[in-house]
């Protein structure tokens, strides 16, 4: 679906002159991620409101699209792919925001595990997108502060106002498992563009 509205979208800017064709192929890439981005977003959001946890999936988008930008991790093959380990990822963090209590000492074995596995191997790196070292260094930095503002929120959050975000902690976690997937992946034969 995307890559076909992606064609009709590049075809019409080259015929409209607004690009030159031989941007065409780069058009419809740059497209079909954006439209993939908000189609998968909007599910994430679709199943947050018919499930009644609005709140808990912009909660977990929020932590998701922020970190994954800089820490990278495992990319489906395919589009259909990435929008159903979303949508599972989702849930699975939701479902275990409910069966779990997230304790305060549960924050600071994820703050210190988590920037143990971002120094390690952040940023996970697409294949289609290879990074310089200066970036490498640069995301590997961002990930470490963002991430621990982030736990560090939550924990304060769970000390101070008896609050529970728990539905942050699991967002947090599944970043940190998402890392891990590619690295464990190494060896399996793989048809990833």
């Amino acid at each position: 679906m995307e890559h076909l509205m992606a064609c009709s979208f590049a075809n019409y800017l080259c015929k409209r002159h607004i690009i030159r064709p031989d941007y065409y192929e780069v058009y419809v890439y740059g497209t079909e991620l954006v439209l993939s981005f908000i189609i998968t977003t909007a599910l994430v959001l679709i199943a947050g409101l018919v499930i009644g946890e609005v709140m808990n999936s912009m909660i977990f988008l929020a932590v998701f699209i922020l970190l994954r930008r800089f820490t990278g991790g495992y990319h489906a093959n395919t589009y259909l792919k990435c929008k159903i380990i979303s949508i599972s990822t989702f849930f699975i963090a939701q479902f275990s925001s409910h069966a779990i209590s997230v304790r305060w000492w549960m924050y600071a074995v994820l703050l210190v595990g988590g920037n143990i596995v971002i120094h390690l191997l952040a940023p996970v790196e697409h294949p289609n997108k290879p990074l310089s070292d200066a970036e490498k260094r640069k995301f590997r930095r961002f990930s470490h502060v963002a991430f621990s503002l982030i736990t560090i929120s939550g924990l304060s959050a769970r000390l101070l106002t008896q609050l529970s975000f728990d539905i942050l902690f699991f967002s947090l976690l599944s970043v940190i498992i998402l890392m891990t997937v590619p690295k464990s992946m190494k060896g399996v034969v793989s048809d990833e563009k």
